[in-house]
């Protein structure tokens, strides 16, 4: 029998024993999202990754999409969390995202009952080795777990090292954000730019802060100064409302 057969006989005997048929060598399947966060955590996530594998001579080529819906079960309203992603396909090799949205510098929190969803879909694809000779399939899963959460009143839940920097990013984010904006007012467009050039040069901002640099430089360079002053007085104004900038 030629290898290409084999390799197409060994889908079939996974997907007949799992219940599902496939087309030629692509097995695509659904991993339902599996919460392993303590009962008391104030965030649960629901969903599923829906994997899509091909098995070639010694090699696996897996992609993986997602729909996953992350709700606050808490009773108070959250600023920021952290929350890991794992899944494992039959075939490829795990994956691991991590999720740390901030809601500092906006001006809408996760209030009791709202969702955050996350998708993607077409998502990556890798590749990979794989003997089918020498390995076995293994048990697909998915799970989500929540190692920190902050709450809009100030107090959290669990920690983590990217936790512990968020004060200290966010300081540095505003003292960014104010010298961004003096430069607009005091010589316009070009000072701007220059500004938000030499901000991004720095060498001392913390990855927050380098990331929301970097998301302004985007909205520069696509839509111009009007729409990047907009969003720093949007995001000066939240973090106004949060206690932490003042009033220029």
């Amino acid at each position: 029998m030629k290898p290409r057969l084999n390799q197409a006989l060994l889908l079939l005997i996974v997907c007949l024993c799992c219940g599902r048929t496939t087309l030629a060598d692509e097995l695509t399947y659904a991993v339902t999202l599996v919460n392993e966060s303590p009962p008391d955590c104030p965030l649960k996530a629901s969903g599923q990754i829906v994997f899509h594998e091909q098995l070639f001579q010694n090699a696996v080529k897996t992609r993986w999409d997602f729909d996953i819906a992350i709700t606050n079960v808490s009773s108070k309203g959250i600023l920021a969390y952290e929350g890991e992603i794992n899944f494992t396909p039959e075939l490829g090799l795990p994956v691991r995202e991590i999720d740390q949205p901030d809601f500092f510098f906006k001006r809408q929190i996760m209030t009791p009952g709202n969702q955050r969803v996350l998708k993607l879909d077409p998502g990556p694809t890798g590749t990979v080795g794989y003997d089918p000779s020498m390995q076995q399939p293994k048990v697909a899963k998915a799970t989500f777990t929540v190692s920190f959460v902050e709450f809009a009143d100030g107090s959290t839940y669990g920690s983590s090292k990217w936790g512990s920097a968020l004060p200290k990013a966010r300081r540095v984010t505003v003292a960014r954000l104010q010298e961004l904006d003096q430069a607009f007012k005091n010589g316009g467009e070009t000072a701007l730019k220059n500004a938000l050039d030499a901000a991004l040069a720095r060498k001392d901002n913390p990855s927050p802060t380098a990331d929301q640099l970097e998301h302004l430089k985007l909205i520069f360079d696509q839509d111009g100064s009007a729409a990047l002053t907009a969003k720093m007085e949007e995001s000066l104004t939240a973090a106004r409302e949060h206690g932490l900038a003042k009033a220029n």
